[in-house]
């Protein structure tokens, strides 16, 4: 796993290079996403019983890379090709006991014919509680490739909208995004996703 230091702010205007951006503000590269994330959210819990807090407001999870949909489950792809389903992240981020999660997934969902091999904590069975309040935000609907075109991606509509600093409710993620998303698409086929499994919206 690669751990890229923080090199200060960027403008969202600016050009939308990908790698350029992420190289610029720190990410985490992993062959393991499963085994990345189940340790990140272990050190968050020992930060958490430190500080004597049972819970948090809100889990942000924000994947860009490849993704694929194998064994028609949808699925991170690491960087040797290592399958981990959305099932698992979920599982993993709803152990944290979080108010509110959001799991970001600017990735493809493309049907593989089950050419990867899921992760050994895949559940199948799984499925988020909606007390946990889930919110899940794919930079494309299930079975479609994602854009991968510098400008067009689910990220930079987020990264768009969180330059005008304006509060945006759960329930009107779709629509506000629906909107950035049209003014930088050619293609009609591409749109992005949100489903939400909660109690509170």
């Amino acid at each position: 796993m690669e751990q890229r230091k923080k090199k200060g702010p960027y403008n969202a205007g600016e050009g939308s290079d990908f790698e350029r951006r992420v190289t610029e503000n720190g990410f985490i590269n992993t062959e393991d996403i499963e085994y990345a994330l189940e340790e990140y959210i272990q050190n968050l819990k020992n930060e958490m019983k430190q500080n004597k807090k049972s819970k948090i407001d809100s889990f942000l999870f924000h994947y860009i890379g490849h993704g694929v949909n194998s064994h028609k489950q949808d699925c991170l792809i690491g960087t040797t090709g290592k399958a981990t389903t959305i099932k698992t992240i979920q599982k993993l981020t709803e152990g944290l006991n979080a108010d509110k999660n959001f799991l970001l997934i600017d990735a493809c969902r493309e049907n593989t014919k089950n050419r990867h091999q899921l992760n050994e904590g895949h559940d199948s069975n799984y499925e988020p509680p909606v007390d946990k309040n889930f919110t899940m935000v794919y930079g494309a609907p299930s079975g479609w490739k994602a854009p991968d075109v510098p400008g067009k991606t689910l990220t930079c509509c987020i990264a768009e909208h969180l330059q005008t600093k304006k509060i945006i409710k759960v329930n009107e993620i779709h629509e506000t995004l629906k909107k950035i998303w049209d003014k930088k698409q050619e293609r009609v086929e591409y749109y992005p996703e949100v489903e939400i499994k909660s109690q509170k919206w």
